[in-house]
């Protein structure tokens, strides 16, 4: 009751209690905390220029003239979900404020002097722009109350948002009494709901109130004997006060459902304290003891409970495995103590279920999986606050497993805020952090910041360091970029090292990988040969190598490396396209009946690709008959190519030219045109060479019994080196094939 009449009394006094700062002293900082935003205010004595920037950790604000700031007062009535931190640089040129959370700010002035910023939930919309300020003309706004002793009144009375046009000073008196006017009746509301509640008590021989002037009727008030009802007073001056039947009688959130346990029982950032570890240790060993000197499950629980908050996971796990196995918390506790230890707990544990539990339930139950799965339904908010009140330590050692699992789960922005949240605790970053940094950066696009950060941890002697070297070797032969040879001999040596653990088959992967991405398949290809033999061949690697060999080898190179693991190639059971292209490659090379072989050994049903395939490969040993065989009921242009160039090579030309359509290819068309003398289709589809040798070819001129002339000489012999250029243009571009082995020559 007392503070109700405070509130009225300073409501009723405010529009002349505003005073301001006395110069050379402190500029006071108040903060408050609403739905949806956290204010901050800076209540300077006069105006000040000032801008307000984007950094890594939240927001600067950068002032003109340095001041000194009372940052007393800043966690007196907000939490840490919005802003984690606030810290002045000490020339008092700027503040910095640290967000834990994916939020915006806005700032306006207040009261002339005034400095707002207000925190809101979400990313900043597209169009955003940070803000500058001069110092100039206060514009009009709503009052704030000077009286640091009423915390309910800052957030009561400050807008949300500047108006958008400075009032008149009548105006401003006029709005300022509207505004208490309507606090008055708000808290009259809240006190007649108390009274029928039977929460209050009247006190009859009070003295009379003091009658006070309607100083102003707004606008929108209504008739005269209305009142606004207690919803649009709440909304318009943000008073709005709950008694504990009221809270008895509110709906329940639905993320309070049964089934979710208590925050208490995961709230591990509350479970100790800033006294000395020796004396929490020993008040809660002490404690353990209890009457007849019997254990007291409860103590047990609360050592565990501070052993996993100061990080030791394994005695945790010990003092309830021996002294409170028998407590309900304690498949949970264990659970805990398990990700403290690990930065991860065993599969089927009891926490993961939890993931959509509302508060640090949240937190715990994302770090209990070993996976995040794109689509999981991850409470981001609660997550992002559980986090940042972690004590620093476990911030510096969770913050890692749990960015991995963000971005795991497609999350790179959230794992952005658990990564800043991390480097801001004190101490120096761990490798896991680097290596976690290193894929937020490549997730966000910053290729060269993550290849940079990737590479530095691969270098070193960390046990990040082989996880991290074959996440670089993996992505640089992702995008075709050179390897450096010495990564890939590290990539070799920490493979065999770890040759024991399942990272040393990625490594061996990965370095394979790197040598066939580099241009030596034929290397790669005999280093896991050698794996084979050493039992630390990585599963299902032969088919990408050979792929690369197909691709990327040279036919001496290629021929060498086939006929060196053939056997272990011809055993295999590679993908149709690797087979094909393999020995479409061999055929190239001049090796027809090994790529005849390969098709043949895959062990399936010859699919049309692989008849169409092994028809060239006949076609290209001179035997039409097999390749027609081949072709037999399939259809497609490339059938018809191959059948018409198999019947021109049975010597069938015409049947040949009569396969093809005209759609099909004109130089083909051509070519069998010129074998079956179809010499108009020649000289409309055919090349220069083609149509030159027709041309010498053309009747010469009659002879005469006139004697010959020097000019008609000179032009026969003309006409003479230009046949024979034109039949050695023809015989290059058409070499007459050799003769297949045992046929026999002919005259």
């Amino acid at each position: 009751m007392r503070a109700l009449l405070a509130i009225l009394l300073a409501l009723a006094t405010a529009p002349g209690a505003l005073a301001q700062t006395p110069p050379g002293t402190p500029v006071p900082v108040r903060t408050g905390a609403h739905d949806g935003f956290t204010r901050v205010v800076f209540q300077f004595a006069r105006p000040r220029d000032w801008t307000l920037d984007r950094t890594d950790a939240g927001y600067r604000i950068t002032l003109a003239a340095p001041s000194r700031f009372d940052t007393s007062a800043i966690w007196q009535r907000i939490g840490r979900d919005r802003l984690a931190g606030l810290s002045a640089a000490p020339d008092g040129r700027s503040v910095q404020l640290d967000l834990a959370c994916m939020c915006h700010a806005t700032s306006f002035i207040h009261n002339g002097s005034w400095l707002v910023i207000d925190i809101h939930d979400g990313a900043s919309p597209p169009d955003t722009q940070l803000a500058t300020g001069e110092a100039g003309p206060a514009p009009g706004s709503a009052a704030l109350p000077a009286d640091d002793t009423l915390p309910a009144a800052l957030p009561a009375v400050l807008p949300r948002t500047p108006p958008g046009a400075a009032p008149t000073d009548a105006g401003d008196l006029l709005a300022r009494a509207a505004r208490v006017a309507d606090a008055q009746a708000a808290v009259l509301e809240e006190i007649s709901r108390a009274a029928s509640q039977g929460l209050l008590q009247g006190t009859p021989d009070l003295p009379p109130a003091r009658a006070r002037p309607n100083l102003a009727q707004r606008p929108d008030a209504g008739a005269p004997g209305t009142a606004p009802d207690a919803d649009t007073l709440a909304a318009r001056i943000g008073i709005l006060a709950d008694t504990a039947v009221d809270q008895d009688q509110a709906p329940r959130r639905p993320d309070a459902a049964a089934g979710c346990p208590a925050r208490d029982q995961f709230d591990v950032a509350e479970w100790g304290n800033s006294d000395p570890v020796a004396f929490q240790i020993g008040a809660r060993r002490r404690a353990l003891i209890g009457e007849f000197d019997r254990i007291d499950p409860r103590a047990a629980t609360d050592l565990a409970r501070l052993y996993i908050h100061l990080g030791f996971g394994r005695e945790a796990d010990l003092v309830v495995t021996r002294l409170a196995a028998a407590s309900p918390e304690a498949p949970y506790l264990q659970t805990l103590a398990t990700i403290v230890d690990t930065g991860t707990a065993p599969p089927g544990n009891p926490v993961g279920r939890f993931l959509d539990c509302p508060g640090p339930v949240a937190l715990w139950a994302a770090l209990a999986r070993p996976r995040l799965a794109p689509g999981a339904p991850v409470r981001r908010a609660d997550l992002a606050q559980a986090f940042t009140a972690l004590p620093d330590h476990l911030r510096h050692h969770l913050g890692p497993y749990l960015a991995e699992r963000l971005l795991d789960h497609g999350d790179a922005e959230l794992a952005g805020v658990i990564r800043r949240a991390t480097t801001r605790a004190p101490g120096d970053p761990q490798p896991r952090a680097a290596l976690a940094g290193a894929r937020i950066d490549l997730a966000a696009g910053s290729e060269a910041a993550g290849r940079a950060a990737l590479e530095t941890v691969a270098r070193g002697t960390s046990p990040e360091a082989a996880e991290a070297l074959a996440m670089l070797l993996e992505k640089l032969s992702d995008e075709g970029a050179a390897v450096p040879n010495d990564l890939i001999d590290l990539a070799a040596a920490r493979a065999f090292e770890l040759r024991a653990e399942a990272l040393s088959t990625r490594l061996k992967a990965a370095e394979l990988r790197a040598r066939a991405a580099n241009g030596d398949p034929a290397g790669a290809l005999d280093a896991l040969a050698r794996a084979g033999r050493d039992g630390t061949a990585p599963p299902d690697m032969l088919a990408a190598l050979v792929r690369a060999l197909a691709t990327r080898a040279s036919d001496p190179v290629l021929a060498r490396s086939y006929f060196r693991h053939r056997e272990r190639i011809d055993a295999a059971t590679l993908p149709p396209a690797t087979a094909r292209a393999l020995a479409q490659r061999l055929a190239g090379a001049g090796l027809p009946d090994p790529a005849l072989a390969l098709l043949d050994l895959q062990g399936r049903t010859a699919a049309p690709e692989d008849r169409l395939l092994r028809a060239e490969i006949h076609l290209a040993m001179d035997d039409p008959d097999a390749a027609l065989a081949e072709l037999d009921r399939i259809e497609g242009a490339r059938t018809e190519a191959l059948r018409a160039r198999a019947l021109a090579r049975r010597g069938e030309a015409e049947a040949a030219l009569a396969a093809l359509s005209p759609a099909a290819n004109a130089g083909l068309r051509a070519d069998v045109a010129w074998q079956a003398g179809d010499w108009e289709t020649v000289r409309a589809l055919g090349e220069a060479p083609q149509r030159a040798a027709l041309a010498a070819a053309a009747p010469a001129a009659a002879v005469t019994d006139a004697p010959p002339s020097l000019i008609g000489s000179r032009a026969l012999l003309s006409q003479s080196a230009a046949a024979r250029a034109s039949l050695r243009a023809l015989l290059d571009a058409y070499p007459v094939p050799e003769a297949a082995p045992g046929t026999p020559a002919t005259n």
